[in-house]
């Protein structure tokens, strides 16, 4: 397949880059966390029982969230949704730990 000089479009969203042109679509994985370290950032904090980490989102049970969010990213690797939402819930965590600035801890 030759895409020089074709009409492309990038999409990023958290560790998902998508290429497409036409009918064709590449995706890639760019995902800079292991699972080990995701389990590892939710067990170092203290998790409150009901959070909302958007107007449009509220988690009601959030040590229930996280551990069956794990358990899909185990069973099916980091190409999941629940990798993202997880990545999306600890960036919400280091924004609350930092006065609501975004931050990077990479």
């Amino acid at each position: 397949m030759h895409w020089a000089g074709k009409a492309m479009l990038f999409l990023l969203h958290r560790c998902r880059l998508q290429v497409s042109r036409g009918n064709t679509v590449l995706l890639f994985y760019l995902c800079n966390m292991s699972i080990q370290e995701l389990e590892d950032f939710f067990k170092s904090r203290e998790l409150p029982a009901e959070i909302s980490t958007h107007p449009a989102i509220k988690i009601v049970d959030v040590p229930k969230f996280i551990e069956t969010q794990l358990i899909q990213i185990r069973t099916h690797g980091v190409k999941t949704p629940a990798y993202d939402r997880l990545v999306e819930l600890k960036e919400w965590f280091l924004r609350k730990e930092n006065g609501g600035e975004m931050v990077s801890d990479s």
